[in-house]
């Protein structure tokens, strides 16, 4: 009984927050992740596949959906290196919009606009060491 009210009172402040900042003109920013399923090189646009949230009846859902790329769009490729401060680690270097290619896992900051969603930067993670 407590844990609900603490997951309606965490509920209600996230809605309060998103609300307010809607009203108050701010940009809405939210991060993405998922696999890259198309590219649209010509188009600027790359298309996700995000796992969604589960539902008790229909079990795991997963949520497709489009992410404009924009010339202000900036890529982080994050790959383990052996030269990292812990052998097998991340490290980040700039990466590039030709860099994406299908079944690529990216995590994406996006701006919402209305239904569209615009990439403000987005971190390709390449598993395999360098």
């Amino acid at each position: 009984m407590i844990r609900r009210q603490w997951v309606l009172i965490a509920l209600v402040t996230l809605a309060l927050a998103i609300g307010w900042s809607v009203w108050a003109g701010e940009p809405v920013i939210v991060r993405h992740s998922g696999t890259v399923v198309a590219v649209d090189r010509e188009g600027g646009t790359i298309f996700l596949s995000e796992v969604g949230p589960w539902h008790p009846s229909r079990g795991l859902s997963v949520v497709k959906f489009a992410v404009l790329i924009t010339p202000e769009t900036r890529f982080t490729l994050l790959e383990r290196s052996a030269e990292a401060p812990v052998p097998g680690d991340f490290l980040e270097r700039p990466g590039a919009f030709a860099d994406l290619k299908l079944g690529d896992f990216v995590t994406v900051e996006c701006l919402h606009e209305g239904k569209r969603l615009v990439a403000l930067r987005i971190f390709l993670t390449k598993l395999e060491e360098s």
